[in-house]
């Protein structure tokens, strides 16, 4: 992998980790007829992805909602 830092290196192989033990998970899911899941069991599967993006892309220290609230000001005038 040229030009890509041990950091990089590592968060990649987290990343193809995380999807080969999700992929059993998938296929199983993709033989079942649609709309009988309960979204119960699908939740936890995807916990580590969900864990891997937060890691990979931290949540912004606000919200968002001062911006939100200053486009609706804008809106309204």
């Amino acid at each position: 992998m040229h030009g890509m830092d041990a950091q990089g290196t590592k968060a990649t192989q987290e990343w193809v980790e995380r999807w080969v033990r999700l992929t059993p998970v998938l296929k199983e899911l993709d033989r079942r007829p649609r709309g009988d899941v309960p979204l119960s069991e699908i939740l936890p599967q995807f916990n580590d992805c969900f864990r891997a993006a937060v890691k990979q892309h931290p949540p912004e220290p606000w919200s968002g909602l001062v911006e939100q609230q200053a486009a609706f000001r804008r809106l309204r005038q």
